[in-house]
């Protein structure tokens, strides 16, 4: 994945606002610091990468982060479904997943409301640009532990 147009891509755009230098350096730094780092490969190419930044004042608490390409745009649905599950990995080493979201970035709004993260609150001057940012979380889901006979109803007389 190359940063060519910076000004042409909304999540190289959203880097440059957030953190200023070079997208590509930037995604870098990303890519090394996350716990865990994944890339989102179709037919053999990367067309995508999101990890999780830990929160150095919580360790059950971290940034995550997505870059795409224009490719991943292409496949909304199908890369929300998988997201969830990936999303849920995540929640059995973070409690809470927490992000900054560019206001001009529609195609990650997309991506969160169908992951499920909730929108806080509107930053309206965040990172070296000035430029408005949404806050969002999303909470570990927790679910119900089936029993052994698989029902998850812990409730119902047997």
């Amino acid at each position: 994945m190359a940063f060519d147009e910076p000004e042409q891509l909304p999540d190289a755009r959203e880097i440059a606002a957030s953190v200023g230098g070079d997208p590509a350096a930037a995604l870098s730094l990303g890519v090394t610091r996350s716990d865990p780092c994944f890339a989102v490969v179709e037919e053999g190419i990367v067309i995508g990468l999101f990890g999780v930044l830990p929160d150095a004042d919580d360790p059950e608490s971290g940034m995550v982060w997505l870059v795409g390409s224009d490719a991943l745009a292409r496949l909304p649905s199908r890369f929300v479904r998988t997201a969830r599950h990936w999303l849920a990995e995540l929640e059995r080493r973070y409690a809470v997943l927490w992000s900054r979201v560019d206001a001009r970035n529609e195609v990650h709004f997309r991506w969160l409301r169908g992951a499920g993260f909730d929108f806080l609150r509107v930053a309206e001057r965040h990172g070296v640009e000035g430029r408005p940012f949404h806050e969002v979380v999303r909470h570990r889901r927790t679910e119900p532990t089936p029993t052994q006979d698989g029902d998850t109803d812990p409730t119902r007389a047997r």
